[in-house]
């Protein structure tokens, strides 16, 4: 697990500097779409973490759910929205 934790880590990092990455995010229409970029992207930069423990990942954390900020709350209008650990997806 903290080898999963590592990468997570390590993906956020990535998305972070990344603002081309965070632009094709953007475009993603489902959650497993946005699992297949992001998987994509690790591989790229060698981060070990698979399609499935990404999509796991975000699974949760859609489940999960978290009080909005009125940031996200801006960033939900038109499209479904959920929150990888320090990470804000938002679906089109």
């Amino acid at each position: 697990m903290t080898s999963t934790i590592n990468a997570v880590q390590a993906l956020q990092q990535l998305l972070a500097q990344d603002e081309a990455l965070r632009e094709q995010l953007a475009t993603v229409s489902s959650i497993e779409a946005a699992a297949d970029l992001l998987a994509a992207a690790a591989q790229r930069h060698t981060i070990a973490i698979t399609r499935d423990e990404i999509l796991e990942q975000l699974t949760t954390a859609q489940a999960e759910g978290h009080e909005l900020g009125d940031e996200e709350l801006g960033a939900m209008a038109g499209g479904t929205f959920w929150h990888w650990p320090r990470t804000q997806v938002q679906l089109k």
